[in-house]
Order: C-alpha cells, then sequence, then structure tokens
C-alpha cells in the first residue's frame, strides 16, 4: 500500500509512468507465457514431455465443469479482473487531447482483452485439468497451493520460472491496486466538487493530485484487506462478489445510455450543427483570424444548375431559411453564407467568396433574400454567369410553384417528400441514405468534416510557421529607449564606435571597416542629413559651415565628432520651420490620405486626429485649425474640426459651433475638385450640423456609406463607432434595452480594424468603452493595456485602462493608472475638468483600499477649485456621495454640508444627465446621514428626501427612463434604510423595510447594473444594501447571495467582502470566513490608514482563529453515505456471523452423532 500511495501522490505522471512499465511487464510476461503454454501443449518442451492437446478438455465433466450454475459463478469473480476497463473515461479528464486517446484507448483494450485474458485462459485450459491438486484442494478455497500462470511455467522445465511468475504476478497486484487508488480518488474528489462529500477532498497538491481523498482510499483499502482474515474469508468473498455484480450493473448503465445516445445521434442525421461541426468550424475561424484568411482552405457546400431546376429550393429544404428565387441571380457569383447561433440567438453572415468582400451581418433571418440579391448585382453586375462545378446525387422534394405561393412551411414540405418518396415506384430501389433533404444534410456534413480534418494538418504548419517568422522578427527588434537619456547614451555609444572605426582604418587596421551601413546608425545620420537640408535659410547654412571648419581643424577632441554632429542636429531642428513638440498619442498608426498636397498641414491634421481619437477636443481643434491656416482649401480640416464640438460619449454636442465650422468650410473649399471619399465626409458633416441641429440619423448614414464604399477608411468606421455611442449609452436605455444591432455594429468595426491595425489608438480607446460592462470587460483587458502603451502622452489613454481594472476587481492597477493619468496631464497642460474624472476614480479606489486620509485630500483639493465654475462643484458632489457611502461616516454630511447642484450652464443631454445622478445620490446620502445621526433626526426631513426623489424620477420618466428608474431604486433603498432603523420595531416591520431594498434591487437590475467604472448610477449598489440589511435580520444565507451577486458587477468592493466575511462568520463557515477576511486583508487594506476599524475586525478574526482554522467542513451527504456503507458492512459481518455459527454448529452435530 506504501508503495502505492507514493506512486500516486505526487502528479498524474506517477500513476501514468507506473502503469506504463507494470503493463509492459504483464504483456511481456503474457507473450512469453502463450508461448511457452503452446510449446508444453505441443509436447516441444516440459518434464516430462507429453503431447496435451485438448485431453484436458475430455475429462470426465470438463470443459463445462458445473454446467450453467458454474459458468455464472466463474463469471462473477472472473468479472472482478474484468473490471476497469471503463477507467479509460475517467482519466479522459487528465488526457491532454481525450478525443483522440480515448477511441484509441478502446480500441486497444477489445484485443488486449482477447489476447491476454482469453488467450491465456485458453492456454490454461489446455495445459491444466480442471482437477489439478495443485489449483484447490477438497478443503476449500483456503488450501489454494499455485497460481495457473506458475503451474504452466513449472510444467516447461525452465528453472526457476514459477518464482518468476510469482514476482510478476506482485507486479500485476500493484498494477491493479494503482489503477484502483487512481479511480477511487477521482470519484471522491468529483463527488466533492459536487458538494456531496466534504471540501476537504477538493483540495489539490501542487502536482494536482486530490492528496485527501488518496490518503482516505488507502485508510481504507487497507482496512477492507483485513477483513480477508475475518470468518474464513467468506466477508472477503461477499466483497469480491458484490464488486463484481456492481460492476457488471455500472456496465449495463454505460451500454445502456451509450446505445441511446449513438441512436439518438443518428436520428439527428449528425446535422450540420451538431457539436463536431460547431467545433471544426468555429476552429476554422480562429484559425482564419490568427492568418488573416491567408491559406486557410473550407470545403463549402456549393449548389450549381441550370436556371428553375430547383437550387433555390434544395437550399432552403437543408437551412429552411428563404432565399431569393429570380432569373440572373442565384448562379452569377459565388456566395459564402454563414448560419451562426450566439448564446441561443440565430444570425446569419453572407460574404462575396471571389475576392473576399468584407462580411455583412444579418440579424433578421427573413431578410436574407434581400442580401444574396445585393450583393449578387453588387459583385457580378447584372447579365448571365455560368460556373462549372460536380455533386453527388441524392433524391430531394422540392416546392412547386403552387406550393410557393401558398407559402407552405419547411416542416410541411419534408412531411410530403417522406411520403412522396415512400410512394413512388421509381425510388423503391434507391437506398435510404439517398434518399430526402436530411440524408442530404447529412451527407455535407460528414463531407464537411472530412475536409475540415484532411486541412488541419496545412493550417496548423502554416500557423507553425507564421509564429517562428513572427519570434524570429521580435528578436531583432532593438532595446526600447524610454528617456531622453537612454537615446543620448545609445546615439553616443554608435558615434563613439563609427569614430573608432575611422581612427583604425587610417590607422591601416581594417578589422572593422568604416561603415554607416546597419540597422541603426543610418537612420541616425539619414534624419541628420534631412533636417540639414530641407528648410534651412541662410543664416543656418553658415552654422553649418562654422561646423563643418571645426569638424576639420580641431583634431584633438575626442567626442568633437559626437558633439558637433548633436549640435548640428540641434540648430537644424530649431531652425527648421516644421519643428514643433510632437506629443505620442499613438498618431503613427492612423492613416488617412487627403487631397493636400502640403506635408505640415496635413502633420497637424495626423495629429489632431491623435488628439480627437483621445478625447484632448480642444488640442485637436488647435491642430485642425493650424492645418487649414497652412492650406486653405483643406477641406478634412475643416470637417474634423467641425467634430470637435461632438462628444457622444459624453452625449454632449454643440451644434452651433460645429455649424460655424461648416460654413466657414463652404467659404473655402471647391467641392468639385475633392475626391469620391473627401465629399461623402463633407456631405456627412453638412447634414450633421445642419442649420446648427444635430441630425444624428442622417450623419449615420452617410457614415455607414463611406465605410460600406472605403473599407480601409478606419476612421469612418472609428467616427462611425463613436457616434453611435450617443444611442448605446447604458445611461440612455440601459445595458438591457439598448438596440443590439447598433453595439454589435461597434463591435464588428472596431474587430475588423483591430485586425488589420492592432495599436490604432481610436480602435484600441473605443473598445474599452463598448465593453465597459460587468460580463464583458475581460475580453478587451489585453486592448486597454495596449492602449495606455501606444499612447503615453494622452492622459485619457492611461485613465480609460481603469475602467476596465475596476471591473475586474484591480484596484491596485486602477490607483497606477490614475496616478499617471493625472501626471501625465499635468505635464501636457492638458488637465481640463473632465480629467479630473480620473481624480474621482482615485478618490474612490483610496476609499476601498483604507486610505480614507488621502481620499479626504483628494475631496479638499476639488473644493478649492469651487471658483472655477459649477463643474467642480459637481465633480465634488460625485465624491461626496461616495466618501460617505463607501467609510459610513454618517456624521460627515453635517461636518461638510453640502447642497444641491444648481447648475443653469448645464444644457447638453449629458450635462443634465450628471448634475441629475450627482443631486439624487446627495439626497440619498443625506437622507442615510440623517437617518443614523440620533441628534439630526426628523422624520419630516427623511420624508422630504424621498419626495425629492419620487419628483425628480417622475420629472425625468420621459427624457432619461434609464435614469429615472435609477433614482426611484434610490428612493426605496432610503425607504427601506429608514424604515429599518427608525420605524420598525417588530419582525414584521423589519421584513417590510426588506422589502424596500428588494424593489430597489429589482428596479436597478431592471435597466442596468450601475453604470461606469465606480458606482455613480446609483451611488450604493442596491444589492449590497439588501444585503446589509439581510445581514442585521440575520437571514445570513439571502445576505450571502445579495454580496455575491454584487461581488459580479464590483468585484473586491470592500464591502462587500465585508458583508461576505461577517454573514459567514455568523453561520460558523470559518473557511469561507477566513477566505473572505484574508481577501480584504491582502487585496484591500494591506496599506490602510492606521487604526481602520475594518481592518482590525478582519485582523482579530484571522488572528483568532488561525490555529483553529480548519479544512473539514462536514457535509452531512457524505455522512449519510457513510452511515449507509456502515450499515451494509454491519448487516454483512452479521450475517457471516451466523452463517459461521450455524455452519460450526453442523459440524459439531455430526461430529458427535459419530461420536454416539
Amino acid at each position: 500500500m506504501a508503495i502505492m500511495f507514493l506512486l500516486n501522490a505526487f502528479t498524474v505522471r506517477g500513476y501514468g509512468e507506473a502503469e506504463y512499465w507494470f503493463a509492459m511487464i504483464k504483456v511481456v510476461t503474457v507473450l512469453v507465457f502463450l508461448l511457452i503454454g503452446i510449446l508444453v501443449d505441443t509436447g516441444a518442451v516440459g518434464k516430462p514431455r507429453k503431447t496435451y492437446g485438448f485431453e484436458n478438455w475430455k475429462l470426465d465433466k470438463a470443459p463445462f465443469v458445473g454446467g450453467v450454475a458454474g459458468i455464472i459463478t466463474t463469471s462473477i469473480i472472473s468479472g472482478f479482473a474484468f473490471q476497469g476497463t471503463e477507467a479509460v473515461g475517467i482519466a479522459a479528464g487528465e488526457s491532454a487531447n481525450p478525443k483522440r486517446d480515448v477511441p484509441r484507448a478502446m480500441n486497444g483494450t477489445i484485443w488486449r482483452i482477447v489476447l491476454f485474458f482469453v488467450g491465456a485462459v485458453f492456454v490454461m485450459g489446455l495445459v491444466i485439468p480442471y482437477n489439478d491438486p495443485n489449483l484447490a484442494k477438497i478443503g476449500g478455497v483456503d488450501n489454494i497451493a499455485v497460481s495457473p500462470f506458475t503451474l504452466v511455467f513449472k510444467k516447461s522445465g525452465i528453472p526457476g520460472a514459477e518464482h518468476i511468475m510469482n514476482a510478476v504476478i506482485l507486479t500485476t497486484i500493484l498494477s491493479a491496486g494503482n489503477s484502483g487508488l487512481y479511480l477511487c480518488t477521482r470519484i471522491f474528489w468529483t463527488l466533492a466538487m459536487e458538494g456531496k462529500a466534504p471540501r476537504i477532498f477538493r483540495h489539490l497538491n501542487k502536482g494536482g493530485i486530490p492528496i485527501w481523498c488518496l490518503v482516505l482510499t488507502t485508510v481504507l483499502a487497507s482496512s477492507l484487506f483485513g477483513l480477508s482474515f475475518v470468518g474464513n474469508q467468506v466477508i472477503y468473498i461477499w466483497l469480491v462478489n458484490m464488486t463484481s455484480v456492481m460492476g457488471f450493473i455500472a456496465w449495463f448503465g454505460i451500454a445502456i445510455s451509450h446505445w441511446r445516445f449513438r441512436r439518438a445521434y443518428i436520428l439527428q442525421g449528425e446535422q450540420l450543427n451538431s457539436d463536431e461541426s460547431r467545433g471544426l468550424l468555429l476552429a476554422i475561424d480562429k484559425m482564419c483570424e490568427f492568418l488573416h484568411g491567408e491559406k486557410v482552405t473550407l470545403s463549402e457546400i456549393v449548389v450549381v444548375g441550370d436556371q428553375s431546376v430547383g437550387k433555390s429550393s434544395v437550399l432552403k429544404a437543408i437551412s429552411g431559411i428563404q432565399l431569393p428565387r429570380a432569373q440572373n441571380i442565384c448562379t452569377r457569383c459565388p456566395l459564402e453564407l454563414r448560419m451562426k447561433t450566439v448564446q441561443d440567438k440565430e444570425y446569419a453572415t453572407i460574404r462575396g467568396s471571389v475576392g473576399l468582400t468584407s462580411e455583412t451581418r444579418i440579424d433578421d433571418l427573413t431578410k436574407i433574400a434581400d442580401e444574396v440579391t445585393r450583393l449578387t448585382s453588387e459583385i457580378a453586375g447584372r447579365g448571365l454567369g455560368s460556373m462549372e462545378l460536380q455533386l453527388g446525387c441524392v433524391a430531394v422534394l422540392n416546392r412547386n410553384q403552387h406550393e410557393i405561393d401558398q407559402n407552405i412551411s419547411f416542416d410541411e414540405m419534408k412531411k410530403r417528400e417522406e411520403f412522396f418518396i415512400k410512394h413512388q415506384e421509381a425510388f423503391q430501389n434507391v437506398p435510404d441514405e439517398l434518399k430526402g433533404s436530411e440524408q442530404l444534410v447529412q451527407h455535407l456534413a460528414t463531407i464537411q468534416q472530412e475536409r475540415i480534418r484532411s486541412t488541419f494538418p496545412h493550417i496548423i504548419k502554416e500557423l507553425r510557421k507564421q509564429i517562428a517568422e513572427k519570434k524570429a522578427r521580435l528578436k531583432k527588434i532593438p532595446a526600447s529607449m524610454n528617456t531622453e537619456i537612454e537615446c543620448w547614451t545609445n546615439f553616443q555609444s554608435m558615434i563613439n564606435a563609427y569614430r573608432e572605426s575611422i581612427h583604425d582604418n587610417v590607422k591601416g587596421e581594417y578589422d572593422q571597416v568604416a561603415s554607416m551601413e546597419g540597422n541603426e546608425v543610418p537612420a541616425t545620420f539619414g534624419a541628420i542629413e534631412i533636417l540639414a537640408s530641407d528648410g534651412m535659410d541662410s543664416d543656418v547654412e553658415d552654422d553649418i559651415s562654422e561646423i563643418e571648419e571645426d569638424l576639420i581643424t580641431d583634431e584633438n577632441d575626442e567626442n568633437h565628432i559626437a558633439y558637433h554632429i548633436y549640435r548640428l542636429q540641434l540648430l537644424s531642428i530649431k531652425e527648421s520651420s516644421c519643428y514643433e513638440f510632437q506629443p505620442s498619442l499613438g498618431q503613427q498608426y492612423i492613416q488617412f490620405p487627403t487631397s493636400t498636397n502640403n506635408s505640415l498641414a496635413q502633420e497637424h491634421f495626423i495629429l489632431g486626429l491623435g488628439y480627437l481619437h483621445n478625447f484632448l477636443y480642444s488640442l485637436a481643434f488647435e491642430q485642425f485649425q493650424q492645418a487649414y491656416s497652412i492650406d486653405s482649401e483643406f477641406a478634412m480640416a475643416y470637417v474634423f474640426s467641425s467634430l470637435t464640438n461632438s462628444e457622444p460619449v459624453w452625449l454632449s454636442e454643440n451644434p452651433e459651433e460645429g455649424w460655424k465650422q461648416i460654413k466657414l468650410m463652404n467659404s473655402k473649399i471647391h467641392f468639385e475638385n475633392l475626391t469620391q471619399r473627401e465629399q461623402l465626409y463633407v456631405i456627412a458633416v453638412r447634414k450633421f450640423y445642419d442649420q446648427g441641429n444635430i441630425h444624428y440619423d442622417d450623419y449615420i448614414n452617410v457614415l455607414k456609406q463611406i465605410y460600406q464604399r472605403f473599407p480601409t477608411d478606419n476612421e469612418a468606421g472609428l467616427f462611425l463607432v463613436c457616434i453611435l455611442f450617443s444611442k448605446t449609452q447604458p445611461e440612455i436605455r440601459g445595458y438591457l434595452k439598448r438596440n443590439p444591432n447598433d453595439r454589435q455594429l461597434q463591435i464588428d468595426i472596431l474587430k475588423t480594424i483591430l485586425k488589420n491595425n492592432p495599436n490604432h489608438p481610436g480602435a484600441l480607446h473605443y473598445s474599452i468603452h463598448v465593453y465597459d460592462e460587468p460580463q464583458s470587460a475581460l475580453f478587451v483587458l489585453s486592448n486597454a493595456i495596449q492602449y495606455s502603451r501606444i499612447a503615453p502622452s494622452s492622459p485619457h489613454a492611461q485613465h480609460m485602462p481603469t475602467h476596465i481594472y475596476l471591473r475586474l476587481g484591480l484596484y491596485k492597477e486602477t490607483l497606477i493608472g490614475n496616478l499617471e493619468s493625472d501626471e501625465v496631464g499635468a505635464n501636457l497642460g492638458a488637465n481640463s475638468a473632465r480629467e479630473y474624472h480620473s481624480l474621482a476614480f482615485m478618490h474612490y479606489t483610496y476609499l476601498n483600499m483604507g486610505r480614507r486620509s488621502i481620499a479626504l485630500e483628494i475631496l479638499e483639493s476639488i473644493k478649492i477649485l469651487f471658483s472655477n465654475g459649477t463643474y467642480y462643484q459637481m465633480q465634488y458632489g460625485i465624491m461626496y456621495d461616495r466618501h460617505i457611502i463607501e467609510t459610513q461616516d454618517y456624521t460627515f454630511a453635517f461636518n461638510n454640508s453640502f447642497d444641491l447642484i444648481v447648475c443653469s450652464e448645464c444644457i447638453s443631454m449629458g450635462d443634465i444627465l450628471w448634475l441629475n445622478q450627482i443631486n439624487s445620490g446627495l439626497l440619498l446620502v443625506k437622507g442615510f446621514s440623517t437617518v443614523k445621526n440620533d441628534k439630526e433626526y426628523k422624520l419630516t426631513v427623511v420624508q422630504e428626501y424621498i419626495q425629492q426623489l419620487t419628483d425628480m424620477s417622475i420629472k425625468l420618466n420621459k427624457t432619461f427612463p434609464t435614469l429615472s428608474t435609477s433614482i426611484l431604486a434610490m428612493k426605496f433603498q432610503l425607504q427601506a434604510f429608514h424604515e429599518y432603523y427608525r420605524i420598525a420595531i417588530t419582525y414584521d416591520e423589519k421584513n417590510i423595510a426588506l422589502n424596500y431594498a428588494k424593489m430597489a434591487t429589482e428596479l436597478e437590475l431592471s435597466v442596468n447594473p450601475p453604470a461606469y467604472g465606480p458606482p455613480i448610477d446609483p451611488v450604493k449598489p442596491s444589492q449590497e444594501l439588501y444585503g446589509e440589511l439581510l445581514l442585521e435580520q440575520q437571514q445570513y444565507e439571502k445576505a450571502i447571495n445579495e454580496f455575491l451577486n454584487v461581488m459580479t458587477y464590483f468585484p473586491n468592493r470592500t464591502l462587500t467582502l465585508l458583508g461576505l466575511a461577517r454573514a459567514y462568520s455568523s453561520l460558523n463557515r470559518t473557511d469561507l470566513a477566513y477566505l473572505y477576511y484574508s481577501r480584504l486583508i491582502n487585496d484591500m487594506l494591506y496599506n490602510s490608514d492606521f487604526g481602520l476599524q475594518w481592518y482590525v475586525e478582519a485582523y482579530d478574526y484571522l488572528a483568532t482563529h488561525l490555529e483553529k482554522k480548519s479544512d473539514w467542513n462536514m457535509n452531512w451527504n457524505f455522512v449519510e453515505i457513510i452511515i449507509i456503507i456502515s450499515f451494509v458492512i454491519v448487516i454483512i459481518v452479521t450475517l457471516s456471523s451466523i452463517i459461521l455459527v450455524r455452519k460450526y454448529s453442523c459440524r459439531n452435530h455430526k461430529y458427535d452423532q459419530s461420536l454416539n
């Protein structure tokens, strides 16, 4: 047992390695045994030599001794040995490729059984008679003397063969025990994971072994083995028989389950939407993404034929979708139509196969016919075409014109098809697999799967090749230089190396040829050469002449060359009219060709786009203004300068200023001289700002035209994504009520752009906004990190990833990102009022990390700026609300009074929305503070706050239904809080308060989870408040459920972690309470203010329970199982004792009679 325990205790590789060698020994031994057994039977070897042939099968009752009963009895015992083949299914969970390995193992098992089991028994039967005295003497099983394997080897006359065989038998015993330990530990672990065994059995050691399951299995196995020494082995034999019978029952269940599965699988016809087909197609899709659609071949279903032969009908029959019926449509060009299902929602994608046109998504399946017609006309034009293809034959029934006109359903047509084929004499001799649309689907699916499998090796080869190429290219990339010092150091080292090579050449040493060829040096000198020769006036040329003279005359200064090249570079740059500071905004990844001939204007224009994609609108406007100041007819500069007045993410538009830019553009440009693409941009903004009013739909429609006609124009797609935020923002309709088509269009565009340009700042930025939701934030984490890297000069690029970090509960990363955002903004001089958004995130993060003193400093720093405008009061209002909620310091509102904000300049939709969010939060925290403060509490004051929230919700119901619902949820929060702490006395009255909290939760979730980053809408998550009240009401299980729901929206919120820890502690669930208190200290409060009450509470609990902590958490289901097993064992032992007593009583009675 010790050996078997050690083999299984470290890694599953130990079990596998041991089984491999045990199996090797068994296989070699059995093969040798079969060979020697045949030789003994034929008389070729043996002492004495004797030809047995089949004579032992003719002895007395042989070969079927005991008849049917004997066969059944023997089968039960032998079944014990055969069982274990089902272990392949259990081992599949730890196989690297179970789909490949399990069929191989099972197919090999059948032949191993035939060879090693049946073959071995066959040879034994030939050589050893059933009544051989060495097998079993008359006294019973306790007198078994020698193994049949040993007897055969002994008869061969080979010296010591029987001893070798005994050693081999010992290894087979170890193999059987090894397998048994493996299976039992995995079954125990599965029971624990399903909650049917104690949680301690879920524990895995470093090698992934369920170690406590292994310990328990070893102890039980050792204990049960001891039963073989009790009661003349009767109990042991009973256990063996019970195990065999149970194994047969399990086999029977497996057989029935598999038979039913196969039957259902065949009846379903292995359709195109089967799991296997879907898996293969998804794998191909992924590979297409990696290889950018190159060198990936996918077999496709093509229907070709003459006019009116029923091509559309066949496709309709196998797909269940409507397709166009008309002349000159279906066969003129190949189209690729894909049916897909995501989260139980069906949709289709279509594109032209020739030239791989952009993919179009079709959510309304009834529109497929229209899209096929449109795409055919677009690709093939009008006229006839032909293709020569061949396809196998399957008979199907097409709809006639009358049936088409009656719009007969597909299900009805299948019934008619079945009836027609069944009763038509012409089809009687046709095989069933060649009749009917169902069989056609099955054939097509099978062919497609085979073709996909055949292409996999080639695709994988191409993938590996591309990976190798990219790794090689990555190795060639020089080390990054992040500071001026690093750049200058590298520059000096290059100059020094070049100077030394020149000196060597002068001295006649040519080991290193002085050359400017290479990967790094030419770029540096090339830049100097260009700067020195382009755009310099005569004064600069004079300075250069002076430097050249210095270079010739002064030969003693070793750094002379490097120094003067550096001076030359500075002079060139300083005097060049094209120089200005270039912030790193990711603009190098923006490509937007225009019709301007002025490169400087184009440079300003591209930088403006960089600012615009980073939401630095005023700086973007300055760049566009400089661009059209240089080139007064630069149409695109006017177009995008007007778009700096559109901030759809913040729901802020300034159409009057936008229209001024349009009128300025109209007076300067010549529309007819522009390219078709530029003309469309001009039309787009003219419609957008027409007469100083916003026209979203007209603008969106023109942008869609641009993107469809010019699919490589990333900016058209990105500005379409951006303007769609005016429709998809969760504040407008809520996550659950947005138009899914708009958001899906945003996602599709972003995926396409990032596939071709993975570093585009606009695409990376907008993808964060699109996926800034609780359930999808993880999908865009890599984009968020990349955005901060490619735009280090943008404060917004440093801030935006923290939206995703907060969604994932990464508070430390959130803090670092917003600190960097604030620093970058200060350096850039771009910390406008908008960028104080990063301070709000910092404030919220510090509060959750227990750094209340720093959070208060940030709050006070905003208060100082009140004189700068109402906007700063609104920023302060956000932090003020949150400060009270997160600290639960309800005296703060009375020590730092702050009234509702009145904002006359808040005219944009975004500002109005934001103002009402803040004021509703203020009413909530003022109400909470009043309820919790005995000195300040007045019933009428709280009721006034509740009424104000009600009035605000009603007022906003039409314009902002989502916000209206959220404010109504706040009203119920305040009612619940007030009712519970000031009104309710009895248990039933407190339940009324809980009902208010539940209503708040239901309202909040009916529109959306809280909107952006920190909880602004509402300021307090309703489920968290509900959980806190349930906790005080001692309804711990319900409280835990609410807290866990909050964790899905706001992972690692301090108040939520604290609530979970307290609830589990109250239930005496020590392990989980310990877990959440540990997370509270280690993840959130590890650097909190000294003496923070929550930290002290968590620390005290952990210190108190550190020694008492136990992984053993008894599960009563498991206890019931143990009790039942124990009861069965007691019955077996009792019955065995009775049998033994009766047996010996009978023997004694016979003995007494013989004496008499």
